[in-house]
């Protein structure tokens, strides 16, 4: 008697062609324009409605908002896909990304433009839960490797284009910095043609006992380094500006040439993931993520040049390259489908929680002490977590021989039902 009765009709399908793969890549370029597409226009907004209540505030509210909502939505829209399927939950991201991002253009006051800014961070939360949750229904595992350290390296460029897309619409006016939102509605006319509308079932038949059908505390390895790798990276971005002008006299151009260069090195590194993940696994991949800030926070604590400066954002964004597609693929493999989407809720909720306070956390430091001492403070702290993922790794590996096999897709566990036979 064969097994291939287990096989989800889901699973007979090859892996998606070019076409799915082009549209999620295009898809995760998007939350990149969340809030650096407006950075340029603020200072317009904040003269047009000072006659507002409350407009530095407000005004600096509508760089942030989007961002709150996403912290607090994502797990709702990651159930939301699991209930309703991941395609519709996509496609309702895309329309409310574009509208909703575009709202600025034309909405008369801060109050509403915050608002919409509010459904901005809702439609970028389904947006998100759903093309990773999709990445994992669709795609086998090496596949699956591939594509999410595509999206890291496409995510990064693309980021840096629509910086430049986003300056130059804010020359224009305000309002037309918003129009760069449109490019949601470029995504949404693929997104609907070609992905296909997986739909797991509430049950699978055949599932070990270590099987991950319901959440639990094995996600708090992963979810506490997507929050650990972003608090401590997005002191970069906050300080290093401040940083450069301060002790280096370096302009506007200067700045952003030194973050852009930073950005740049991420691209190998991301491509690199699909053949280091081969060779380790999450845990350990964690670690070597952790490693590399230890070593860049050391750098910065001690520079005394712009190079210098310049060398330790580079190897600070190697390990967050890493990190990256590993948290995502380790969320993505160790989830059964049905539970998925709550899975990667969770993971976004942790990044833009780990993005929201680490102002918030070190900025008090660094008034008591100082930034070059929170610097070095940050490289134990990377250190410290660097060692307690190989920790992780090490036991894991040691318990491979006395535990049944991890929780595969349906994807995954249909190409091995059609190769087996009892």
């Amino acid at each position: 008697m064969t097994t291939a009765t287990l096989e989800h009709p889901l699973a007979r399908r090859p892996n998606p062609g070019p076409a799915v793969q082009a549209t999620l890549i295009a898809a995760a370029l998007l939350p990149m324009l969340g809030g650096a597409t407006i950075a340029p226009a603020l200072p317009e907004i904040r003269d047009v409605f000072a006659g507002t209540p409350n407009a530095p505030l407000l005004t600096g509210m509508v760089l942030s908002t989007h961002a709150l909502a996403l912290m607090l939505l994502s797990p709702l829209a990651g159930w939301l896909g699991d209930s309703t399927g991941r395609k519709p939950t996509l496609l309702a991201g895309l329309a409310g990304f574009a509208l909703a991002g575009t709202s600025g253009a034309w909405l008369p006051d801060l109050p509403s433009i915050l608002v919409g800014r509010l459904v901005l961070g809702a439609s970028i939360a389904l947006l998100m839960t759903s093309m990773t949750g999709l990445v994992g229904d669709l795609f086998d595992e090496e596949s699956r490797r591939r594509l999410l350290s595509r999206q890291q390296a496409a995510g990064t460029g693309g980021g840096l284009l629509f910086m430049l897309g986003a300056g130059a619409l804010a020359t224009v006016g305000w309002r037309e910095a918003f129009l760069m939102y449109l490019v949601g509605a470029v995504v949404l006319l693929p997104a609907l043609l070609f992905v296909p509308s997986p739909r797991a079932p509430a049950t699978t038949a055949g599932r070990g006992p270590t099987s991950n059908d319901r959440l639990g505390l094995w996600m708090v390895a992963p979810v506490a380094a997507m929050f650990l790798v972003q608090a401590i990276f997005y002191v970069v971005p906050t300080q290093i500006p401040g940083l450069f002008a301060r002790d280096f006299g370096a302009g506007p151009f200067q700045i952003s040439a030194a973050l852009s260069f930073m950005m740049l090195t991420m691209l190998p590194v991301s491509l690199l993931y699909p053949r280091l993940s081969r060779q380790a696994s999450g845990p350990a991949l964690v670690a070597a993520a952790f490693t590399a800030p230890a070593a860049g926070f050391v750098v910065l604590a001690v520079a005394d040049a712009r190079w210098t400066i310049v060398a330790g954002l580079t190897i600070i964004a190697a390990g967050m390259a890493l990190a990256m597609p590993n948290l995502n693929n380790w969320i993505i493999s160790s989830t059964r489908d049905e539970v998925r989407g709550r899975a990667v809720g969770m993971l976004t909720t942790a990044l833009f929680a780990g993005q929201f306070l680490s102002p918030v956390l070190t900025q008090p430091v660094i008034n008591a002490v100082g930034l070059r001492a929170v610097f070095s403070g940050l490289a134990v702290i990377s250190a410290v977590t660097a060692l307690g993922y190989a920790t992780l790794a090490r036991h894991r590996k040691q318990g491979l021989n006395h535990s049944p096999p991890p929780a595969r897709s349906v994807r995954d566990a249909g190409f091995s039902a059609r190769h087996s036979s009892a």
